[in-house]
């Protein structure tokens, strides 16, 4: 299920802006277009992965219901990753601020300074001592007493 909607990004920004965004052809009637519409489904998507990589440590993902501060967040990121399929230099500094204010977002809400009211893993799943490490490896074949006796 997706973070946000298309109706989410239209809170944003307006339509003609969206469609001019996400239209190669130069051909849609609107953002109901197939080709438009598979683009906002893949820029959503890429956002949802962004936001998951961040809760992942502290949430259950993909969240299930989905907060609405998420769906906030999914909204402002996928509106960034639209606008910089049309810039031809350097994406606008508005979008650019609404991505970085969202980032600085999650990455407080990964921290446990804001609470989304999402799932929260057991303390189990996400306790790590820190500065340990966990290694891997195969039984030992020759051991200390094995090769003291050759």
């Amino acid at each position: 299920m997706p973070y946000c909607t298309t109706e989410d990004l239209k809170k944003l920004t307006d339509e003609r802006t969206l469609l001019r965004w996400c239209d190669d052809s130069g051909a849609a009637a609107g953002l109901e277009d197939v080709a438009v519409a598979s683009i906002i489904v893949e820029a959503v998507e890429q956002a949802d992965s962004e936001i998951d990589v961040y809760l992942a440590g502290r949430y259950k993902t993909p969240l299930e219901p989905v907060p609405r501060m998420v769906t906030a967040l999914s909204a402002r990121i996928t509106v960034y990753y639209l606008s910089m399929r049309r810039s031809t230099e350097k994406v606008p500094e508005k979008w650019e601020n609404l991505y970085k204010r969202a980032v600085e977002m999650l990455s407080q809400i990964s921290k446990g300074v804001v609470r989304v009211g999402a799932v929260e893993l057991e303390a189990r799943e996400t306790e790590q001592e820190s500065g340990s490490m966990v290694v891997a490896a195969r039984p030992q074949i020759f051991t200390g007493s094995f090769l003291d006796r050759m």
